[in-house]
């Protein structure tokens, strides 16, 4: 749709009685747009059960997969995607032609799918044949979209400078009142806060905001006060974390979203909001929040991956305040558990940061071979993979420790304390990239 929403709407109520069936699947595109997804869902739900038309079940099983990737139910999604494939299979070339605009956004949206399985292989395959089809259109006017998917998998495999080509490419190209006006500056967003530079990442993420608010979408309300807040708690600004924490609350009253990963989701946040107070008791309250998201039965892994190291923040300062060597292996076990949700999660870059993590807790456990055997496992496994961001770093902290190993060995000798080695380590930084990165596939 490339047209004003009001035009769209106008243009619905034109179509003939015989059409109705268009004009309902019609609508459905404007609720997704708009956020509604709860009351597209059902309307999607009544189409197919009323119509037999497979150019009108195809349209409509393409916006439900849409819709139930919003409400977090990934099974149905797969099945909404067979069922999609089937009934296309089963039209014959005049239906096929029929609906040759809405055929590359189901490849759209399988990549979406792919994405949240975390198969990367799949993901580019269904966005590049999207893009192919999309081309073959005239105008492409969703075409732009599937580009910022495109740019968004880039960044999460740390291939950093092909993901912000692509934004650059597309600034000036989306249609008006596309999804876009969200998705484009919240990936500027996420770019420039993996690169460290927070006044463009608050700027773009602001500007996400503004996107959401005109197209009047709740579900994307929330997911760029969601950023806001994290990125301010990380900064610093407490108040204005509490600011967007609320706006999140206050939204997630009043969407219809999957009840139990809606209330996980808002007790991470804030989870992560009382985890930056200087009160003891406000970080014992972000435990208490965080254990259940770690420890029950996973229904999103990069919720859980992002609770993880949450989790594992808090302990680390509890053994950077106390350094009892119990903290320290309830740690490690934690680690063991972020690393399983990792091997599921399949994304490059929270494996490398993981792994670098995991190095580091390797010196503070005073085995610097071991620190270097899992410097060299992740300078492999970026190089094989082709990330060049995390390459460099990893160079870095090798020919760092490479220096060191003699300082470290004669301060492990010393018997000096957990406290002491921690100290020494720069474990943080990887840990909140772990932590960063897969959000971004929230």
């Amino acid at each position: 749709m490339g047209y004003e929403l009001d035009e769209a709407i106008e243009l619905i109520a034109q179509l003939p009685d015989s059409e109705v069936d268009y004009a309902r699947v019609f609508n459905l595109e404007l609720l997704r747009i708009k956020g509604d997804n709860s009351e597209a869902y059902n309307l999607c739900t009544n189409i197919l059960d009323d119509t037999k038309d497979p150019c009108v079940r195809f349209i409509a099983l393409v916006m439900q997969i849409a819709h139930t990737i919003f409400l977090g139910n990934f099974k149905e999604a797969q099945k909404c995607s067979k069922n999609a494939e089937d009934t296309y299979k089963s039209m014959n070339q005049d239906q096929k032609y029929k609906i040759k605009k809405w055929y590359p956004l189901y490849f759209n949206w399988r990549g979406n799918i792919a994405t949240f399985s975390s198969d990367l292989e799949d993901t580019f395959k269904n966005y590049f044949k999207a893009i192919e089809l999309y081309k073959e259109l005239e105008p492409p006017t969703r075409i732009t979209n599937t580009y910022i998917n495109i740019a968004a998998t880039y960044t999460n495999m740390g291939r950093l400078d092909e993901s912000y080509q692509i934004l650059q490419q597309i600034q000036d190209k989306l249609p008006t009142k596309s999804l876009g006006a969200f998705f484009l500056p919240a990936n500027f967003g996420l770019y420039y806060r993996v690169i460290g530079d927070d006044k463009n990442g608050i700027k773009y993420f602001e500007e996400a905001l503004v996107g959401a608010n005109n197209l009047h979408n709740d579900n994307l309300k929330y997911r760029a006060n969601h950023m806001l807040t994290v990125y301010h708690v990380d900064l610093g600004n407490r108040q204005l974390a509490k600011k967007h924490l609320d706006e999140c609350s206050r939204l997630l009253s009043t969407m219809v979203f999957n009840k139990i990963l809606g209330e996980k989701h808002q007790n991470y946040l804030m989870a992560y909001y009382l985890k930056s107070s200087s009160r003891a008791k406000h970080k014992v309250q972000a435990q208490e929040l965080l254990e259940p998201i770690v420890y029950e039965d996973v229904i999103d892994i990069n919720l859980t991956i992002m609770a993880t190291t949450a989790l594992l923040e808090i302990l680390l300062d509890e053994l950077r305040n106390y350094g009892e060597e119990e903290v320290l292996n309830e740690i490690l076990s934690l680690v063991d558990r972020l690393e399983e949700s990792v091997k599921q999660q399949k994304s490059i870059t929270v494996k490398l940061s993981t792994i670098i993590f995991r190095s580091k807790l390797a010196l503070v456990e005073g085995d610097v071979n071991h620190a270097m055997d899992l410097l060299k496992k992740a300078e492999e496994i970026a190089t094989s993979s082709k990330v060049i961001y995390f390459l460099e770093r990893i160079n870095t902290e090798r020919k760092s420790l490479e220096n060191d190993i003699v300082k470290w060995q004669e301060l492990i000798n010393s018997g000096a304390s957990i406290k002491e080695r921690l100290e020494k380590t720069n474990y943080r930084e990887y840990l909140e990239e772990a932590q960063n990165f897969a959000r971004s596939f929230t």
